[in-house]
């Protein structure tokens, strides 16, 4: 029998995506790596440039599901094979 991937033992795409959007938010909130960050890039992107964060988020989770062994094919996974 063969065991399942880590995608299915992480419970597929819904719950990969429900994490990412999680550690995304706590990153941001973050005082080391996101508002309030001594790096100036930090913290303005993470005050001013929000607007961007659900494409992050998406981006995140296509690349979590790939390596992890799902369906979901990402740049990354093509940049591999080269």
């Amino acid at each position: 029998m063969t065991e399942p991937s880590l995608y299915d033992r992480l419970g597929g795409a819904f719950a990969i995506a429900a994490v990412i959007d999680h550690f995304s938010d706590a990153v941001v909130r973050n005082p080391i790596a996101g508002q309030g960050s001594k790096d100036p890039e930090l913290d303005e992107w993470s005050r001013n440039d929000l607007g961007r964060l659900p494409g992050l988020k998406f981006m995140r989770t296509l690349w979590v599901c790939d390596i992890s062994g799902g369906p979901q094919v990402s740049r990354l996974s093509w940049l591999r094979g080269c």
